[in-house]
Order: C-alpha cells, then sequence, then structure tokens
C-alpha cells in the first residue's frame, strides 16, 4: 500500500490521534533543531528559553513582567552574552554598545522587520516636529501656560492650600504637548488639582536631596535671570550649561522603558571580553 495511502487511512481513522502525533513530532524536531543545529546553538542560556518564546511569556504574563530581571540573572550565571529566546541574543556590555547601534555606514533593522532604510524614512518624515526650531516655535504656547501655571499657584498661596507637584508639572506639560500635537489646549491647568495627573519628579526629587547642586542650579538661573517677572527665552534657557546638565542627567535616573531594542546586524560582529584577543 502506497505510503499516501496509508497517511490518508490513519487521517480518516484516527484523526485526533494522527493530527497529535504529528504535531508533536514537529516540535520535537523544531526543538532538538533550536538546541543543536540553529546558528545561535552555541550561546549560552536556560535551554527553555532557546527552544520556545513560552518561556519568556511565562515570566511576564504569569509573573507580570519579570523576564526582565530574569535576563539579569542569567547574566549573572552566564556571563556577559547570553540567548534568551530562540532567535535573540542578550548582551550585557555598555562598552559594547556602539557596535550594536552603530553610527554611520552600518545600519541596523529593527525586530520589527522593518530595514533601516525604511525606518530612516519614517524617522525623517516626523524629526522635524522635533527640531530645535519647532520648539523655539513652543516660545508663546509654553510663556501663556506658565502664566496660568504662575496664577493657579497665586491661588494656592492664597488660600493656604497645600500643593503637591506631581498633578501640577503633569498639568503644564499635558497642556503644552496637547496644544503642540493636537492643536487645542486639554486646560489640566485650570482643572480642581491639576487634574491629578501624573507626571515624573525625578529631577525635583534629586534636586532636593542634593542641596549643592539645587545651590549651584539657582546661582546659575539668578544670574542669567535676574528678573523673574520677565518673560522667559528658550534661546536663553539654551545658554545655561548647568541648567541643561541637570536636564540630562535627569533623563538618566528616570525611569525609561524596559522593553528590549532588538538589533539585526548585516555583518558578522566580533565581541571582545577582555580576555580573548
Amino acid at each position: 500500500m502506497p505510503v499516501f495511502e496509508v497517511a490518508l487511512n490513519l487521517v480518516t481513522v484516527w484523526p485526533l490521534t494522527t493530527i497529535s502525533a504529528v504535531f508533536s513530532l514537529y516540535v520535537i524536531l523544531l526543538y532538538t533543531y533550536r538546541l543543536t543545529l540553529h546558528p545561535l546553538a552555541k550561546y549560552p542560556g536556560p535551554p527553555l528559553a532557546a527552544m520556545s518564546l513560552w518561556y519568556e511569556f511565562y515570566y511576564d504574563f504569569f509573573l507580570r513582567g519579570q523576564y526582565l530581571f530574569r535576563i539579569r540573572d542569567m547574566h549573572a550565571k552566564y556571563g556577559h552574552i547570553v540567548r534568551i529566546t530562540p532567535d535573540e541574543l542578550h548582551v550585557n556590555d555598555p562598552s559594547f554598545l556602539p557596535e550594536l547601534m552603530p553610527s554611520g555606514g552600518r545600519p541596523r533593522d529593527k525586530c520589527d522587520g522593518a530595514q533601516h532604510e525604511l525606518h530612516r524614512t519614517r524617522r525623517a518624515a516626523m524629526s522635524k516636529m522635533f527640531s530645535k526650531e519647532s520648539v523655539r516655535r513652543l516660545d508663546p504656547v509654553m510663556r501663556r501656560n506658565l502664566d496660568q501655571l504662575l496664577v493657579r499657584l497665586g491661588e494656592f498661596q492664597d488660600d493656604g492650600r497645600e500643593l503637591s507637584l506631581l498633578p501640577m508639572f503633569g498639568a503644564f506639560t499635558n497642556d503644552v504637548i496637547s496644544e503642540y500635537a493636537y492643536g487645542f489646549s486639554m486646560n489640566w491647568l485650570q482643572a480642581p488639582q491639576f487634574n491629578q495627573v501624573f507626571f515624573d519628579m525625578i529631577m525635583t526629587v534629586h534636586l532636593l536631596m542634593n542641596p549643592k547642586v539645587l545651590t549651584k542650579l539657582r546661582a546659575e538661573l539668578n544670574s542669567a535671570l535676574p528678573d523673574v517677572s520677565a518673560p522667559l527665552s528658550i534661546n536663553k534657557i539654551e545658554q545655561l550649561p548647568y541648567l541643561s546638565a541637570v536636564i540630562l542627567e535627569s533623563f538618566r535616573l528616570a525611569l525609561n522603558t524596559s522593553q528590549r531594542q532588538t538589533r539585526i546586524a548585516r555583518e558578522v560582529m566580533t565581541y571582545n571580553d577582555g580576555k580573548r584577543k
């Protein structure tokens, strides 16, 4: 009896059993390939992570986003380079960052399948919105919202009410961004208690915890802006080096996205951990 007829009879007589057997065989062969013949098979890491994406899914879904910390533990056990998914390596070495995300003529494709050239075209369409010239055009918008904020601060002062900086900063940021992005302000500065909007206060907190830094920043601001009632100029603020340094440091200390920024290299990369030449 031909093999095709035998297979057809099996599917007809025992359809569920046959399908289950074929699927099981496929999974076994797939996992065996990923552990032995896959191009990343030589790199260390948990076998379950190399076999299937279900390993990452378990930590992120059932353990609620704990895979990030599991990766940290992998590096402690396996070293600077670990295999964290069937098709992905994770590098824990800041000195290797220029190789992972280089500038110049070495493109890196994105994990969503977008090639470097396509991503560059998409980014160019939006880059003008975030240029310095575009931000400078926001000067009237920022001044108008700042005036509204000062009025609200005066109300809190007159009433003797406590003021939470968290919603206040959030309302100011939201009104500026909404007017720039959508063409109208959401007017959270006018809402009671500033609408309790979340805003990251990392810079304010660290300044209060570091009096020397706060004193130096105040000295620079007092020197550059002696009249607090005078209108602020973005061009003038950009010329304050210590203020710029404080803002950049707050970005570094702030909690950013924990999502991995996967890159696909088109050329072979060589990693030197200082032990090999």
